[in-house]
């Protein structure tokens, strides 16, 4: 006899998209199966399956920093596992034993957790919450909403002792005013509202630096930039508001920006950078 069997002819076979790599083959109870090492017995999302007598289930690793209850590896027992204090458990608190002889679900781990550290308000971050915290070198990566900026951390690594590396970051001051009025036609696209947004769906309202906030192409990027002669360009993303940084090699000096935006005109702003060396004179320059 197999222990926690379901009640009842009712046992359905839900796990069709991996049925094939994850269950044996189903049978029905009223006809058994064609093998006679082998019964029909409800075996979870695989329904009823051909379970072959005696099978065992591999055993399972110690859990670090935790212990696993239970001895039994034959078809349907379970395994329960639970973490030492200061310990987050990770994964399924409980395994149980299928006909494939593999134990359902993930593996399960104890590690160090941090608390969810929460989103402050005008924030994005590209995890979701969660209520058992996140483990031991886990990075959080937030950015400000269009308009918002912060003088921050915008990513923040949860730590051995149980602490984030720094407090979530904060976004303030809804604040992009449009000050390139001067050429602001040449090198502008057309400004808008947060609040309003933009009457083309294919552009979005993002702060473009001093052209205020302005409509932006979705997924537009800039130019490649040629290689900086005797010095490097550090950077890859062309997307709007990214950055390159140039830095001239030994010797050499750099006339020109060291780092050029991407703005919403599809043109990095300042000049040209180059990398020259000083000629100097028995005067000086």
């Amino acid at each position: 006899m197999y222990e926690n069997q379901f009640v009842g002819n009712v046992c359905p076979q839900t796990n069709i998209k991996k049925a094939g790599i994850e269950c044996v083959d189903e049978c029905q109870p009223s006809l058994g199966c064609s093998d006679s090492k082998k019964e029909c017995l409800c075996d979870g999302n695989c329904g009823y399956s051909c379970v072959k007598k005696g099978m065992q289930c591999s055993p399972l690793k110690n859990l670090r920093n935790g212990r696993i209850t239970g001895k039994s590896r034959t078809f349907n027992s379970t395994m329960t596992f639970e973490c030492n204090p200061k310990y987050t458990l990770f994964g399924p608190s409980t395994r149980r034993c299928r006909a494939k002889g593999l134990w359902d679900g993930k593996k399960s781990r104890c590690k160090i957790s941090c608390p969810d550290p929460s989103i402050s308000n005008n924030t994005n971050r590209y995890r979701k919450f969660t209520t058992i915290g996140f483990s031991e070198r886990t990075i959080l990566r937030y950015e400000c909403m269009p308009g918002y900026r912060t003088t921050d951390s915008l990513n923040i690594k949860c730590q051995s002792d149980g602490q984030w590396s720094a407090s979530p970051p904060v976004c303030t001051g809804n604040v992009c005013p449009r000050t390139n009025i001067k050429k602001a036609g040449i090198e502008c696209v057309d400004e808008c509202q947060p609040s309003l947004g933009c009457s083309d769906s294919k552009k979005e309202c993002l702060c473009d630096g001093n052209c205020g906030y302005s409509c932006v192409k979705k997924g537009m990027q800039c130019s490649p930039l040629r290689k900086l002669r005797n010095g490097r360009i550090t950077g890859k993303a062309r997307t709007f508001n990214s950055t390159m940084t140039f830095e001239c090699n030994p010797k050499y000096t750099l006339f020109g920006p060291s780092t050029r935006r991407c703005r919403a005109k599809g043109l990095w702003d300042g000049k040209k950078s180059k990398c020259s060396k000083l000629i100097w004179s028995n005067e000086g320059f």
